[in-house]
């Protein structure tokens, strides 16, 4: 299950994903660490990861058990699931932005700290 969904994420150069658990009555380690793989291969690429959409009750109770349930976000509807990973993805864009923005200026913090570098006029 890993490997085909890692392939077609790859395929389609997604690396947001949506995970529909919602007839999955029983998960076991095998399962749920196919789940935490796909989530580090999806999350080494900016805005990355993903979303448990209708976990079923032994499987909220698993991720309770082991955890998980602080790392991997579990929503009940799609629109939920959509929601979180746009917002996921913008938020990691604008932090980019900002890093950018502070690594380009050489130090500076914008045009104020240029004119102050200018010296007196």
């Amino acid at each position: 299950m890993q490997a085909q969904i890692t392939a077609a994420c790859a395929l389609h150069d997604e690396h947001r994903l949506v995970l529909d658990l919602m007839a999955v009555q029983f998960m076991d380690s095998t399962g749920l660490r196919a789940v935490l793989q796909v989530q580090r291969d999806l999350a080494e690429e900016p805005g990355g990861g993903i979303v448990i959409l209708g976990a079923t009750e032994p499987v909220r109770k698993l991720l309770k058990l082991t955890g998980l349930e602080r790392h991997l976000r579990v929503f009940d509807t799609l629109e939920q699931a959509e929601t979180a990973l746009a917002e996921a993805t913008l938020a990691e864009a604008e932090e980019a932005e900002s890093t950018g923005e502070e690594n380009a200026g050489g130090g500076s913090t914008g045009p104020d700290r240029a004119a102050d570098d200018a010296g007196p006029t």
